[in-house]
């Protein structure tokens, strides 16, 4: 399939989990919210390195860097719930988004 089908094919999910994830922030606990969305990413992770058994071998560094980018994502995941909840998804969702061009920007 060509780029730019892959690309639309991105771009038109995005949208519908952002839309999808507005609805949910507005009606459910973000703490009932976070644990699902965490832990059905972990066991989904935890399932597919069992499969595979292409269980990754890092070192001391790699696992505390590991932790701490988990960490971090549960904060950013926080305030985009956040965000989808009061304001308009139009507003929230690019602000969100924009992570991408800071750490092309940061490491260029």
């Amino acid at each position: 399939m060509p780029g730019v089908l892959w690309g639309g094919l991105g771009a038109s999910l995005i949208g519908v989990s952002d839309c999808i994830a507005r609805v949910t922030a507005q009606r459910v606990s973000l703490s009932v919210l976070f644990l699902a969305v965490m832990g059905l990413s972990s066991l989904v992770l935890t399932a597919w390195l069992a499969v595979t058994g292409d269980w990754p071998r890092w070192d001391t560094y790699g696992w505390v860097a590991s932790a701490v980018s988990g960490a971090l994502t549960l904060v950013a995941l926080f305030f985009l719930y956040k965000a989808l909840a009061r304001g308009p998804v139009s507003v929230a969702s690019p602000a969100a988004s924009s992570f991408s061009v800071m750490l092309v920007a940061i490491n260029v």
